[in-house]
């Protein structure tokens, strides 16, 4: 099986449980004490990081300004682009975006505020961006490790503070999925490189020392319900059971693979449209939460293909020209 079908086919199952998890936040009352919620919430983010590391060494960037312009145009641009969507959505009940964002105020108000609190809008692409310019550094730099534990020290730093603006929280927690998923793809493709490079010395010597420093403060005082290594436990549980439990079924089921890499290679514009289709469904309970991914995903995909060959559209939207 191609690994890059088969990373598509997981990127694919995982923007369906990101779906599946707004439209549960929407149809279901006590949300917080769901199982099925808690369980797809501790793994479908960290996944995605996971997964955007792993393709990260996989293409063997430049890390040029070239590239960065390429990711700024990729993801800030469609960032930028649906907070001002989401400003003069809200007020439409079918979006389900009143309960969960706050766009009060002016537009530039609102812009402002979701840069500072990434949050009220596409976090994932503005701490992917965060990530790529991180990894850029690194690999720029002529002493990464050193560059490395100035990124760690300094995120453990913002910790100590208490500063948690401009999406700090989503980088320190998610950053560990990131790094590991570019050294899961480095161990796999090329065992050798990983063994004697300096992610692999940087990573014993330094990430895990300032990993308690960091993390614990950073997650505990903003969510004491679930404990530090419980977080992480249940994040790097639930991407192993979904890459050990997919590389079984897929092979088996190609009609799905096939659906789910086509899907996967729709992710960035999914996770922006399907936002707009969240109060869609019927019925109540799960039955609601059932129908509303289900046209979520379908309103989704018709807006995507109905502008497929509008190219600019497609720039300011989704940060890629027509396919």
């Amino acid at each position: 099986m191609p690994r890059e079908t088969y990373i598509d086919a997981l990127k694919g199952l995982a923007i369906l449980l990101v779906i599946l998890a707004h439209a549960l936040q929407r149809s279901l009352p006590d949300i917080q004490g769901n199982i099925y919620f808690n369980f797809i919430a501790a793994f479908h983010m960290p996944l995605f990081m996971f997964l955007s590391g792993y393709i990260l060494y996989l293409n063997k960037a430049e890390y040029d300004l070239k590239w960065i312009w390429k990711k700024f145009l990729r993801l800030i641009v469609p960032f930028f682009t649906w907070t001002i969507i989401f400003y003069y959505a809200i007020d439409f009940n079918f979006t389900g975006l009143f309960s969960f964002v706050d766009y009060s105020g002016s537009l530039l108000d609102s812009i402002l505020r979701t840069v500072m609190h990434p949050g009220n809008g596409l976090w994932f692409l503005w701490v992917l961006f965060i990530f790529y310019l991180i990894a850029a550094g690194v690999s720029r730099s002529g002493r990464p490790c050193l560059f490395g534990l100035f990124i760690l020290s300094t995120l453990a730093a913002l910790a100590i503070i208490g500063f948690d603006l401009f999406g700090m929280y989503y980088i320190r927690f998610h950053i560990i999925f990131f790094v590991a998923g570019y050294a899961f793809s480095m161990l796999r493709v090329d065992k050798e490189i990983f063994l004697k490079s300096k992610l692999n010395s940087f990573g014993r010597k330094y990430y895990l020392a300032l990993l308690p420093i960091d993390w614990s403060i950073a997650l505990n005082y903003t969510d004491p319900a679930i404990g530090l290594l419980s977080k992480f436990f249940y994040g790097f549980a639930g991407i192993s059971l979904t890459w050990i439990s997919m590389s079984l079924v897929l092979p088996k089921i190609p009609k799905m693979q096939q659906l789910l890499s086509w899907i996967g290679g729709l992710t960035l514009e999914i996770y922006a449209s399907h936002l707009l289709f969240l109060n869609t469904g019927f019925g109540t309970g799960y039955a609601k939460a059932i129908s509303t991914s289900i046209i979520a995903l379908l309103a989704s995909l018709i807006l995507i293909y109905s502008i497929k060959n509008v190219n600019i559209l497609n720039i300011i939207l989704f940060g890629s020209r027509t396919r």
